[in-house]
């Protein structure tokens, strides 16, 4: 009998379809963290281009990877180490996703961190002319008096 709260990749068919999302395998969270608390930098390695899972979970717009990702308690302040050292919340604005900036700033998302040109999401929000992420962020702990360092506004 399988574990029904362990689902694997099956192969595709007519009735069935692949798993989506990074993870291959899904199971309980009660597991990931069991995991996490042996081995706790395993949610946070970083690929050979300087992303970690949640960054990639973000730039596929995996939704569901990304909820997982924070529930199991992952840095939603990880840094990108590539030349724009975006934060989790950043990538999430430039993909204009608004359920996952809600849902990084609810998990502690640093509303107010610059990359490395000095802008903030709020900043990259504004950008793109995206009233509904614009609000989300002034809703939770922006400070509207923060410039933009890298354009001077």
């Amino acid at each position: 009998m399988m574990d029904s709260r362990l689902s694997l990749l099956r192969s595709e068919s007519k009735t069935q379809r692949p798993l989506k999302g990074i993870f291959p395998v899904i199971f309980p969270v009660s597991r990931a963290l069991r995991i996490l608390d042996k081995e706790p930098t395993t949610a946070e390695q970083y690929d050979r281009l300087g992303r970690n899972f949640l960054h990639l979970a973000i730039n596929e717009k995996d939704t569901e990877s990304v909820l997982f990702l924070i529930q199991v308690r992952v840095d939603v302040n990880s840094r990108a180490k590539d030349g724009e050292e975006a934060t989790p919340l950043h990538l999430a604005v430039k993909i204009g996703d608004d359920f996952i900036v809600r849902n990084l700033t609810l998990a502690g998302a640093e509303v107010d961190a610059v990359d490395k040109t000095g802008q903030t999401a709020l900043h990259c929000a504004a950008e793109r002319d995206l009233a509904e992420i614009t609000r989300i962020l002034l809703q939770n702990g922006w400070k509207p008096d923060l410039l933009d360092e890298g354009n001077g506004y």
